[in-house]
């Protein structure tokens, strides 16, 4: 197993969905109510959410739960 490969977070997909919806870690912490740090350490696997703020994130950011673990910058889709 190579030591080197770099593993995404477990909530990868977040930060990309977050970027995407051109929202800052700030503006989503409010709108889950909150602290912006929360969101950093979720993105950064410091801290993982609990099921029920998982769900607030889906519904704030427009998104299925499974595309908050999928980040298709270290992903490649099957043609």
């Amino acid at each position: 197993m190579n030591g080197d490969k770099k593993v995404a977070p477990a909530l990868a997909g977040l930060r990309h969905l977050r970027q995407l919806r051109k929202m800052s870690q700030k503006s989503l912490a409010d709108s889950l109510g909150v602290d912006a740090k929360s969101i950093s350490r979720y993105e950064t696997e410091q801290t993982l959410p609990r099921l029920s703020c998982l769900r607030q994130i889906c519904r704030v950011l427009g998104c299925e739960l499974w595309q908050l673990f999928f980040d298709p910058e270290c992903h490649q889709m099957a043609a």
